[in-house]
């Protein structure tokens, strides 16, 4: 939520320049930070996810991913990797998450006794 005023600037930054490799990894980055915040939103709000949901999230990403590098290949392996990287840090976070859990458990069952 914080991140907001420097998510809209970097938007307008990257808009002055939408040929550029930079922008249209920046654009795809910003959409994929929105895609994070509804996300994060429907879990403050502990509000069920849809099933539909993260799979249509996905696609836009993709979507846009293959509009930004049409043409470019390198930009297409480029994206790709950023993806399998993005993949990989909500695995681990996920882990992160369920290893607090288990561990906040183990503490709260040791206090018990």
């Amino acid at each position: 939520m914080s991140a907001a005023n420097t998510l809209a600037e970097s938007g307008l930054h990257i808009a002055q320049n939408l040929s550029s490799q930079k922008a249209k990894i920046g654009i795809s980055d910003i959409i994929k930070l929105i895609k994070k915040i509804i996300l994060k939103l429907f879990d403050v709000f502990k509000i069920p996810t849809p099933r539909w949901l993260v799979p249509l999230l996905d696609l836009i990403d993709e979507i846009v991913d293959f509009l930004v590098s049409i043409g470019v290949l390198k930009m297409a392996h480029a994206l790709s990797v950023r993806h399998q990287d993005y993949m990989a840090e909500l695995t681990h976070m996920k882990r992160l998450q369920k290893a607090t859990m288990l561990g906040n458990q183990a503490e709260e069952d040791e206090d018990e006794e």
